[in-house]
């Protein structure tokens, strides 16, 4: 398995000659301004044979993006729930999934299992194993009690890809909460330990930073190596495009 850092949440997963990619980004959702990274066309990183999406928000689903530069008839799975909350797309083959469900794509196996919205909207993480490796994506989850049902029925993993950026918005409620919408450094390097990961990639950081819209955490990879040095956890500080294969026992700090 070789895992591709992609920009903000993304990542493609490459098992043999299966490659998927995971909430791919390209469009950057305009309330935000301007992106703190390079957005790239998705075809920079190679061809896939589906997607898979965690929820609908078009921080995470570009349904334009991926049909542009995946084709229109890249089969893209998401939360069935999600269905109804997007106008059409020019996606022709887009599938529902309910929590607990497995599809196949190729030489690779794909779960989805339980995910906490930040707004309470329908969401999923990814399970992707095959190869004798297993990863976990988490989109921009939240800390919830599933972490050791998730590890009972389909881990441990290899590596965990965990949201690290902690959140704090204004854009949702009123008045704002004051309290992170996704998982934190600490957090996300506390999932991994309890999921039985050896390693943490962090997603979910750098791009969208708006205060006070939306603000990232601050000092955060100073806290994710400090984290993952208390829990004995990999650290997989990735650029956008750099690659990790699994097959390899090189530390990633």
């Amino acid at each position: 398995m070789i895992v591709t850092k992609l920009p903000w949440a993304g990542v493609k997963v490459e098992i043999g000659t299966t490659r998927i990619a995971i909430d791919p980004l390209y469009n950057f959702p305009p309330k935000y301004e301007r992106s703190h990274e390079t957005l790239y066309p998705l075809d920079v990183f190679g061809k896939v044979d589906a997607v898979l999406i965690t929820h609908h928000h078009p921080d995470h689903f570009d349904p334009e993006a991926i049909a542009r530069f995946y084709g229109e008839e890249i089969p893209v799975y998401l939360p069935v729930d999600s269905l109804q909350l997007f106008g059409d797309t020019p996606l022709k083959q887009l599938y529902g999934v309910e929590t607990g469900q497995s599809i196949r794509i190729g030489s690779a196996k794909a779960i989805a299992v339980f995910a906490m919205d930040g707004f309470g909207d329908p969401q999923v993480s990814w399970v992707v194993e095959g190869g004798g490796k297993r990863l976990i994506h988490g989109g921009d989850t939240l800390w919830h009690g599933h972490w050791w049902n998730i590890k009972s029925t389909n881990g441990p993993f290899d590596i965990a890809c965990m949201p690290v950026n902690a959140a704090i918005v204004e854009f949702r409620g009123d008045p704002p909460s004051g309290q992170p919408i996704t998982l934190g450094p600490e957090q996300a390097i506390a999932a991994a330990y309890v999921l039985g990961a050896k390693t943490l990639l962090p997603i979910h950081y750098r791009t969208i930073h708006q205060p006070p819209l939306y603000c990232e955490t601050p000092n955060l990879q100073d806290r994710l190596h400090v984290s993952a040095a208390e829990r004995g956890i990999r650290l997989a500080l990735l650029d956008t495009n750099d690659s990790l294969d699994l097959s390899s026992d090189t530390d990633f700090d």
